[in-house]
């Protein structure tokens, strides 16, 4: 079921406010959920404002991940929708479509300016969005987010997660682009002190009720899969030494001899085909 996801606030309060009172019309209307993002804000003498490097945390962590299929619906490129000529990210007041915790469309001039067009100059394409769906229900959403084909799909790993998601196999909040690791530097650039963020990257970690899953991705079980998840989940036990760790890979193809050795060594497997998930306990 789809739902929407608001990044909070637009840069103009009139419209933030009136975009709030539109998902709750529409979720009244229609049955259709909202969740508010409040992005983090920075202070200074002159006032406050969003802070980029939180927009930044968004756009790698649930943008990039979603890079082929938002795309494809989209109709431009991420780096063209979400930044600006100088680099600078602009997910603030941003409304996206929801489903299974994974982004399937979200708001931008390419994909408003012809739909969904503004009203004037103080209008906004969140807005003029939100009141199409207020008046035509969820059968828009589904105009939005047609079934991609396969053969459509740049990426099989996103495809795999999508899959890995849907099967409920389990049962808890993922989210994709994990930064793990204490790799961040700041150093003086030009005058300015600027942050190099090397951390590493876990493809997706799973909250539990009980546990937290690491999760590699790969069309195949292999050395590289296995090798990257026992580093990424040994790096996380050390940040969260109270938790509860466990390993897993998403894949299509399983090789018995690999599949062997993930048991022995506490990694559990699912096998992802045809819509369905295996799982081979560790």
């Amino acid at each position: 079921m789809f739902r929407l996801r608001y990044y909070a606030p637009h840069y103009r309060n009139e419209i933030h406010d009136r975009i709030v009172q539109l998902l709750s019309a529409i979720k009244q209307a229609h049955g259709i959920e909202f969740e508010v993002v409040q992005l983090r804000m920075k202070t200074t003498e002159y006032g406050s404002y969003v802070d980029e490097g939180h927009e930044k945390e968004i756009y790698e962590g649930e943008f990039l991940p979603r890079v082929h299929t938002l795309h494809h619906r989209v109709g431009v490129s991420l780096r063209r929708a979400l930044r600006s000529r100088s680099g600078h990210f602009t997910i603030s007041g941003v409304v996206a479509v929801v489903q299974n915790n994974l982004l399937e469309w979200f708001t931008c001039y390419e994909s408003c300016s012809m739909r969904f067009p503004k009203s004037g100059e103080q209008d906004d394409y969140s807005l003029s969005f939100l009141r199409s769906l207020l008046a035509e229900g969820p059968q828009l959403l589904e105009k939005l987010c047609p079934k991609i084909e396969r053969a459509r799909k740049a990426s099989v790993e996103e495809e795999i997660l999508s899959e890995l998601i849907s099967s409920n196999v389990l049962q808890g909040d993922l989210k994709s682009q994990v930064k793990i690791g204490t790799r961040i530097h700041k150093l003086m650039v030009g005058g300015t002190e600027t942050e190099f963020d090397w951390r590493k990257r876990i493809d997706a970690v799973c909250y539990t009720a009980n546990e937290e899953w690491v999760i590699e991705i790969k069309k195949r079980l292999n050395y590289e899969a296995l090798g990257e998840v026992l580093t990424y989940a040994t790096l996380y036990r050390e940040q969260n030494p109270s938790k509860i760790v466990r390993a897993g890979i998403a894949c299509r193809e399983i090789e018995e001899e690999l599949l062997l050795a993930c048991k022995k060594l506490g990694v559990t497997v699912f096998h992802t085909i045809d819509g369905k998930v295996q799982t081979f306990e560790a």
